[in-house]
């Protein structure tokens, strides 16, 4: 019985594999990056609501219905 790499002529080639990349970095609750993006978030929210947020013009004096 032959051997396995004289099939497929194994001439002593070495195979060297792909270099494998560093996996990234997950964020984690307690980061300041993801602290900074809840507060903004919360703080959008906050403008977006009440009455304030409902006033469509700059002008007190003017009418929508004028």
């Amino acid at each position: 019985m032959g051997s396995l790499f004289k099939i497929f002529g194994g001439g002593g080639q070495v195979y060297t594999p792909p270099p494998i990349p560093a996996p990234p970095v997950m964020p984690v609750p307690d980061d300041t990056a993801v602290k900074a993006a809840k507060r903004k978030s919360l703080a959008e929210q906050l403008r977006r609501r009440g009455r304030a947020s409902t006033i469509l013009t700059d002008e007190p004096t003017d009418t929508l219905g004028a």
